[in-house]
């Protein structure tokens, strides 16, 4: 089972690293390309890496459906847009859950944005964070509480001599 495992881990592995070797870039306003000085960019379609079992594509901007299977970089007009992310996690073997959020996003002018997703059950978070400042933007992430309670416990534990 390990082996198999380690065979599809390998080749999600493989898939990202051709993926990302061509990026697309996708412009959604009208007219001739800007210099990134003037617009925003939003990088979508990547495996993330913290975990290669999830994708996340940023499906839809301001109604302009984005509809590209390889990593791109979508350059928009700064302003307000309501931003549409698909997050997938794949299981072993094929099997898969999508989710999908809709965000909006006040996209400065020279800066980068990237989506963020995640899965848990029935659950689907998605988020943009702003490579510029490295802040959250747009969104939510999943919280966890084991950071919260793990001192509570220990320090009970402690307090009763059991740590």
């Amino acid at each position: 089972m390990k082996s198999a495992m380690n065979i599809f881990t390998a080749v999600l592995t493989l898939l990202a690293s051709l993926s990302l070797a061509s990026c697309t870039t996708i412009q959604t306003y009208e007219g001739h390309a800007q210099s990134t000085e003037d617009i925003a960019v939003i990088k979508s379609n990547y495996w993330d890496w913290d975990n290669l079992h999830v994708i996340v594509v940023v499906h839809e901007i301001d109604g302009y459906k984005i509809e590209s299977p390889q990593p791109a970089n979508v350059h928009i007009l700064p302003g307000e847009h309501a931003v549409t992310i698909s997050v997938t996690h794949y299981y072993t073997w094929g099997i898969y859950d999508r989710g999908s959020r809709s965000l909006k996003l006040c996209a400065e002018a020279g800066h980068t944005y990237k989506v963020h997703g995640a899965m848990k059950g029935k659950y689907t978070w998605a988020w943009i964070i702003d490579l510029n400042t490295g802040q959250l933007v747009s969104g939510s992430r999943p919280v966890s509480y084991t950071h919260l309670t793990l001192p509570t416990t220990c320090n009970l534990c402690r307090s009763r001599g059991w740590a």
